[in-house]
């Protein structure tokens, strides 16, 4: 029976062998190897990103019978917890009609991110229901983070609202105007309300939602017309000193600047 540490070896062997690649039959026998009883316990106790991701990779090797066994281990779990979080490393392996049954039916009980991760993956479709409920989760907690002073409860605020913010961006029909009261706890919803009243000088460009914001459809005009509040003296000087970080290049050179701006820029 497989332990934790052998699993982290699995972990640590797959990865590499994702990444120098392997021919089909071997993905078939990793797939294989990752789907035996010891490992699918293992990964309903302990699961990691990196798992997951490797099983999302490997799940279109999958055949008939590595699914039923996936399907036949989820049967025998008990706690709920080990069901969503194997629910959530397998998605890709679950028929999606199950999958939304799964989650509606235990939408109070599963981990927010479990959640938002099969919606955003296309795992399940998006429903009102998942909304509200994230929109209760940011109330309940701002409401015990006021009362308690609690960073636990303020995190678990934004974390949700970040949430919010990429469902929107993903172009679901769902109204922003439902955050407006919870604005202090995020600078990127407090822009995202009201782009054209926006102080730009709070744009951090090493922050991953600013990328994703300055890239979309949506909003990617209003930084252009503000670019110059964006590249302050202070975001010069991190250029001319060679220590940009890569989503700070990507802002700058992939989109703030014109083509004959760069040159100028990176002297």
């Amino acid at each position: 029976k497989i332990n934790l540490e052998s699993l982290h070896r699995l972990i640590a062997y797959s990865l590499f062998a994702a990444k120098h690649g392997l021919v089909f039959e071997e993905k078939c026998r990793l797939l294989d190897v990752l789907t035996n009883d010891s490992v699918l316990y293992q990964i309903s106790q302990n699961h990691s990103d990196r798992m997951v991701d490797i099983i999302g990779e490997l799940s279109k090797y999958s055949n008939v019978t590595v699914k039923q066994r996936v399907w036949n281990f989820f049967e025998t779990l008990e706690n709920d917890c080990s069901r969503d979080r194997y629910i959530y490393c397998f998605s890709k392996m679950f028929d999606r009609k199950f999958l939304q049954e799964y989650v509606t039916n235990n939408l109070n009980g599963i981990d927010v991110w479990y959640i938002f991760v099969l919606l955003i993956e296309g795992d399940i479709e998006y429903d009102e229901k998942i909304w509200n409920l994230f929109l209760k989760i940011i109330n309940d907690e701002s409401i015990k983070n006021n009362k308690n002073g609690n960073s636990v409860f303020f995190d678990k605020v934004r974390q949700t609202i970040l949430y919010c913010l990429i469902i929107i961006l993903k172009g679901y029909d769902v109204n922003i105007t439902d955050l407006q009261e919870y604005k202090q706890y995020s600078v990127h919803l407090e822009f995202m309300l009201n782009p054209e009243a926006f102080d730009y000088s709070k744009v951090d460009t090493r922050d991953n939602m600013w990328v994703n914001l300055i890239y979309s459809r949506q909003y990617g005009k209003y930084f252009l017309e503000h670019k110059k509040e964006i590249i302050t003296d202070g975001l010069i000087k991190i250029f001319k000193n060679g220590l940009a970080s890569e989503n700070q290049q990507k802002i700058m050179y992939g989109f703030l600047l014109e083509k004959a701006e760069i040159g100028e820029f990176a002297r």
